[in-house]
Parts: C-alpha cells; structure tokens; sequence
C-alpha cells in the first residue's frame, strides 16, 4: 500500500511556526537568554598582566547598555558593598554602553589629577554640563577652545588670589554683622520678616520665651546665600531680583532630568518647574550683563541698578573677556549661571551640616565657643533684643579645631566625584599605604573608557576613616612643631579631596573655607539651638547636585543668646 511521501517541515519552518504561535514565550526565552548570557560574559576579576599591572576588575550586569544604571540613580550603597569586597583600588562599571572606572584610593585619584591632558579630560564633560544642564547657548561653542578655557574660565583663578578672597570675605563678614541679629525671627510681623526668614516657616514657641521653631535648612541655605552672593555679583543684583535664590534651589531640583534629557513636556512636576526657574534666571543674568555691558562702555545706566561699582572683579572680567571674543549678553549670560550655581549648593549646604554636628555635640560646641571667642565682638541690637557679631576674620581663620570640624563635615557630608575621559592609554600605580596586596598594584586604562574618582566612596571608608559615621574633628588635626620647639595642633585636609584636584580643582574652595567657618562661627556666637524633641536626632542624608541634603527640612528650636 503505497501512503505516499511524507513531508518533514524544516527547522526553521517550525520555528517560525511556533514563534507565530507563541511570540511572547518565544521574547521572553530570547531576553532570558541575552540576560544570562550579558551578565556571564560582562564580569571580571582584576587580571594581572605581569604580576604587577592589572587591568582593573568589571562588575558583572544584567541588561546590555543599561548595564549599572540604576547604581547611579536609586542604588549608590552598591558602590559600597563593591568597595568593601574587592581588593583592588579601582573596579568598572557599564552605563550607556560606556566602560566606566571607579577609582576609590587616594593615591590613585592623586596620580590621575598629576597626568597630562593628553591622558585624560574634561572638557567634553563640562561642555555636556554646560549645554544640557545650564542651557548655554551653541554660541559659546563656537569660541576657540583654548580661549574659551585660557582666557574666559582662566579669570576663575582670580578666586585663588589673596587679595580678592580678602575683599569678597569682607563683604561677607560685613553682611553677617548686619544680618545676624535678623537670623530668625523673635516677631512674626510681616513688615519685619527678611528675605530668607520665611523659608525657615518660623513659629513662636508657646509658653518659651524669646524661642522660635524654625525649618533649619532652607533658613540656613537663603540666608547663606543672601548674605555671600552680593560678594560674587554686587547689591544691585540681589536686590532687583530677590527670588533668584529661591530659583536656584528649584532649577538644581532638575539635575537628573536635565542630564538625561527628559522632554521638557512631560508632566513632571520638579522637571517643569526646574525648566521654568532656569528661564527666569537666564532672563535676570541677561538684563545685569546688558547692564554691567553699558557700565564697562561708560554709558547711561538705568538708575534702578545704581553704578554696578561693587560688581566682583571675577564677573566683570568675565564679561570683558565674551565680548572680546564676540559674544553678546544673549549669548554668554546663560554659561555665567554656572557661577551664581556653584557658589551656593555646596557652601550653603555644609554651613547647615556642619552647625548641626557642633551644637548637637555639648563637648564640641563648647570647645568651638571657646575657641573663637577671643575673635567674636558681640553687641545687644535695641531693636530686636539680639546679638550682632562683629567677627575678626584673620582670627577666626586660625582657629584650628573649628577648621578640623569643617574639614570632618567636608568628610561626611560630601560625596562628589571628579569625571574624566581617557584620551589615551596610561598606566598608574597605587601607593605602599594603599596596597590590598604584598606589592603595590599598577593599572592599566584604555582610550574610551570614563574615569570616575568617587571622593564620597574614600571619604567613607573605613579603611582609612575608622567609624566613619562618627563626627570627629580630632582625625584632621595633626602636631606641628613650631620654632622653639612648641608643639602645636594644626588642621589638615589629608587625602579627602571633596574640591577635585588638578585642572579640576574647584576655585572656589578657597574662598569656602573661609566663609563657611564664619557663618557657622557668628551663629553659634549669637544663637542657642536646642532640638524639637528630648534628644538631637540629626536628618537623614539626601544625595544632591553638591554636598548632601537633608531628607527633611529639620525643625529645630532657636534662641538668642544674651551678654555674660
């Protein structure tokens, strides 16, 4: 009996046929497969090429490109537990399809701020930051890079110099002498409030007298602020645009969504705010550049600006310098935003984290008081019934124990990194003092890749800060022998670097470690803070653009002190 022939579909008929049938089982199989298969092939161990020089180790991922993506955004403790479990000074991670090496030892990151610019780079980074976040125009692009650098950014170096930081902490110190006895609010008259004394949402405290309860950080941060700002870009500024501040803290809120290009449309509500905010600085730094424009041309000035005379030295050269270079207001204003940005959300910030950590210490903020008291004036205000400080600068500078507490707050509060990219192969070695292994290691880095030296990864390690949740300004004092023989305690930096190194280095830090000290030194002078509750119980840290936030504004109570 003949059945004919009989036909056998091929297997790639079949295939189709149950991928047509079944798509969905047949995705799930092939993303199960790309998954294992990437997080299989991405990892590494730190492989020795002589026995002294390593490639650095690879974290393994789950998902091609993604790779550690959401480490950056939601899960930064895993850089932690990597840090903690590898024995190796650096290890890579993967985003966007992008090597990136995370360099966690400070002899590293030193031998990384000491190479040439032909190894490594920024300036692509600071180009992203300045078009994305910033939203400076292409114009400023179209400058010669070595100009845009030497010429324009290189007036930032005026910040390093003696003689400016003399002149722009005088302008601070006279601010707080004016401002302090206005801190917080003992009357809630509307008449009487400032400029930043409603950001604190200042309540009386029933049945206490002369005690307010205030929400310490936004006080803290406008009234930093509003006292240092005019010393960057003059009176006129602040005073013809006063929420430009509170602009500032809404327009940073957008960082991430700024970065990663979220759609300006989306229904957001701290993206569209941030973008809005952002416009409305960029208009406020357009019309005081047109002004200061007409003043440097000698011009008419419109008479609400006054004569622009106490405009800092760094922004009127910055102006001179766009305009030699052919740009307009319009086109440079938005890049001097920069500016008024970085000179707040780092400064401000540590001035709340560090007052925190001394008054919520009895032995600390006793010693600190004792301290600089030789170098406080203080003087009963008739109008408000509070202190005026009137602060000798050169001496609270000297006082070594409040710079080591400042330095510990740099420490805990602090957790920047400085980003590069490899423009060419190198090799670094580490240090004998940070060796995992008998010998110290070399590390070899290729063209591509993206450096990232966590500062926040070594400033919290154990390692080389032992409890390092502890508050303790002691770690960064160090005896000096002085001629003669005395022995003396002096405050150093050690091997943090929360300000970045080399070409790096931020400018202003200078001029942060003289004026953070000052604001924290002429409120514990002139005000008792005492906690809400029984006990001090200090917020939770919140990662942000530049030194923590706290998770909450933080109610605390405040009191003036009086003369002994």
């Amino acid at each position: 009996m003949d059945f004919g022939t009989i036909e056998v579909p091929s297997l790639s008929r079949l295939l189709s046929d149950y991928l047509m049938t079944y798509p969905l089982t047949v995705f799930s199989i092939v993303c199960l497969a790309v998954v294992l298969f990437t997080r299989l092939t991405s990892g590494r161990t730190g492989k020795s090429i002589d026995g002294e020089t390593k490639i650095p180790p690879a974290i393994p991922y789950w998902i091609p490109y993604v790779g550690h993506a959401a480490w950056f955004i939601a899960f930064t403790y895993k850089f932690k537990q990597v840090r903690d479990t590898i024995s190796d000074g650096v290890f890579g991670v993967s985003l966007g399809g992008y090597v990136h090496k995370i360099i966690v030892t400070p002899s590293l990151a030193k031998a990384v701020f000491h190479l040439q610019r032909s190894a490594v780079d920024n300036h692509g980074i600071i180009f992203y930051l300045l078009e994305n976040f910033f939203g400076a125009t292409e114009d400023v692009h179209k400058l010669d890079e070595s100009y845009l650098f030497k010429d324009v950014h290189g007036v930032l170096n005026m910040l390093l110099k003696e003689a400016y930081l003399e002149k722009a902490i005088h302008i601070v110190n006279e601010g707080l002498k004016k401002g302090m006895p206005h801190f917080a609010p003992l009357d809630l008259d509307p008449a009487k409030q400032t400029l930043w004394s409603y950001s604190g949402d200042p309540r009386l405290v029933s049945g206490v007298s002369s005690t307010i309860e205030v929400t310490l950080f936004p006080l803290i941060r406008n009234f930093t602020a509003n006292i240092a700002s005019p010393a960057l870009m003059g009176f006129s500024f602040m005073k013809i645009y006063p929420n430009c501040i509170t602009d500032i803290w809404t327009f940073d809120a957008g960082l991430p969504f700024f970065l990663s290009k979220t759609p300006s449309w989306l229904p957001i509500p701290t993206l569209r705010k941030a973008h809005a905010a952002r416009a409305r600085l960029h208009a406020a730094l357009i019309d005081f550049f047109k002004a200061l424009e007409r003043t440097v041309d000698g011009k008419e000035l419109d008479p609400r600006w006054g004569d622009l005379s106490d405009v800092s030295d760094v922004i009127l050269l910055r102006c001179k310098a766009w305009r030699k270079g052919g740009l307009t207001a319009e086109q440079y204003a938005r890049n001097e935003l920069t500016l008024l940005w970085a000179m707040n959300v780092n400064a401000n910030n540590i001035v709340f984290w560090l007052l925190i950590r001394i008054c919520s210490s009895p032995e600390i903020l006793k010693r600190v008081r004792e301290e600089i008291a030789p170098y406080v004036k203080l003087k009963t205000e008739e109008s408000t019934g509070t202190l005026s400080c009137d602060l000798n600068v050169n001496g609270i500078n000297s006082c070594q124990y409040l710079k080591a507490a400042y330095c510990e707050s740099l420490r805990m509060d602090t957790g920047t990194s400085t980003i590069k990219t490899v423009l060419s192969d190198f090799t670094i070695q580490e240090s004998e003092m940070d060796k995992f292994e008998k010998t110290a290691q070399s590390y070899v880095f290729k063209k591509g890749e993206v450096l990232h030296i966590d500062h926040g990864l070594h400033q919290s390690n154990p390692r080389y800060f032992p409890e390092p949740h502890v508050f303790n300004p002691e770690r960064f004092l160090a005896e000096e022998i002085e001629d003669g023989g005395k022995v003396k305690m002096v405050a150093h930096m050690g091997s943090i670097r929360p300000f970045g190194g080399g070409s790096a280095l931020c400018k202003g830090n200078r001029f942060a470690t003289r004026e953070i000290p000052l604001f924290v030194a002429g409120i514990i002078s002139t005000w008792d803070l005492s906690p809400v509750g029984k006990e001090w119980k200090l917020p939770t840290q919140q990662r942000a653009s530049g030194a923590f936030i706290p998770a909450s504004g933080w109610r605390v109570r405040l009191s003036p002190r009086k003369l002994q």
